[in-house]
């Protein structure tokens, strides 16, 4: 006969195994993965229940796209990134928990604004009575992601007004009653990938070395390339559009989240130990060994470091064409000729 102290032991795992494979309800927006992250997240809510998590993720000021729920302890950790999981833990310490991601159309880089005392006047496409809660409200929206991107709810007649507009449609709509509660879907912009540079999309890092005024990312980071001083790294503000150039990387000091800024990790086919000495309206003529098109001057740039023997590179901004050459103006200085529509750019490297 088995021991009783074996048979508490099994009956304690098989009550936790039961537990944890309790349907505990779907969402629209998430999808209820096996396993167990590997990180459970930086942001920890106590005393929550699991719908309660699943509004803080969606309904944050932050970007949330996983969360894991422990049910024994009531906690909720959200992530602002997806996580490796693995399937098993030690047959003795089964945690009660279950890891959600966030689906692709809830949008995981948006979050919904709050506006206290102010709607929007005029642009809802579909009203409900009898809403409890603003929070009932809020939901009302997320549950059509596709196509709401603003809510309002007013306490004193319990209606709820989805639209899909945002005050941006008309500011002189956007009004004030203090009876009203407004939230809007605010999504963080995803730069697209550069051949030069890793994207940490809302993350920066704490220091800069050199701050200047930048219209875009390209433009930043055409600056970086072009630095006099070493740049190994840039981080990009989205609201203020200043651009920052670092000495260090995400290699040497941790990159810490911030939904303001794009940081911009420089690769390592597009060496920081090379410069890239840069003449406006200067053309070397006729030693091009490979001509392609080019949307900018970035483009451009990236296409010589990614082309074997390339030593210097010019565009011409009117025919938005890039020119790659293995010469260069120091050893070819008779072909180097000035010329209003073309910028050259030398590589220096060691």
């Amino acid at each position: 006969m088995m021991p009783s102290h074996q048979i508490l032991i099994i009956l304690i795992i098989f009550n936790q195994l039961l537990n944890f494979c309790k349907v505990y309800g779907d969402h629209p927006c998430y999808d209820k993965v096996d396993g167990y992250p590997l990180n459970f997240g930086s942001t920890v809510h106590e005393n929550t229940s699991l719908f309660a998590c699943i509004d803080l993720c969606l309904k944050t000021e932050n970007i949330c796209k996983s969360f894991t729920y422990n049910f024994d302890w009531k906690t909720c950790h959200l992530s602002s990134t997806i996580q490796e999981t693995r399937t098993t833990f030690n047959e003795f310490n089964i945690p009660n928990i279950a890891y959600y991601i966030k689906k692709e159309f809830c949008r995981p880089s948006c979050f919904f604004k709050k506006y206290e005392e102010r709607y929007l006047h005029g642009f809802s496409y579909k009203t409900i009575k009898d809403t409890d809660t603003p929070d009932a409200c809020l939901d009302l929206c997320l549950a059509e992601m596709e196509t709401c991107n603003s809510v309002e709810y007013n306490i004193a007649s319990k209606k709820c007004y989805l639209s899909r507009y945002t005050k941006e449609i008309n500011p002189y709509a956007f009004r004030e009653n203090c009876f009203f509660t407004y939230w809007e879907r605010v999504c963080g912009e995803e730069p697209k990938a550069y051949a030069c540079f890793e994207t940490h999309n809302n993350h920066w890092l704490p220091r800069a070395n050199s701050r200047l005024i930048s219209e875009n990312y390209e433009t930043c980071l055409y600056e970086c390339l072009i630095s006099k001083k070493q740049c190994r790294s840039v981080q990009y503000d989205k609201i203020s559009h200043e651009c920052y150039l670092n000495e260090n990387d995400s290699e040497t000091e941790e990159l810490i989240f911030n939904i303001s800024f794009v940081h911009f990790q420089r690769s390592l086919d597009c060496t920081s130990d090379c410069s890239i000495e840069a003449h406006n309206g200067k053309v070397l003529k006729r030693l091009n060994i490979e001509s392609e098109r080019s949307l900018s001057n970035l483009d451009c740039i990236e296409q010589c470091f990614a082309t074997d023997n390339c030593n210097s590179v010019q565009r011409n901004s009117d025919l938005a064409v890039c020119h790659l050459q293995i010469e260069t103006k120091d050893n070819r200085p008779d072909n180097f000729e000035s010329s209003p529509f073309y910028t050259y750019w030398q590589f220096n490297c060691p």
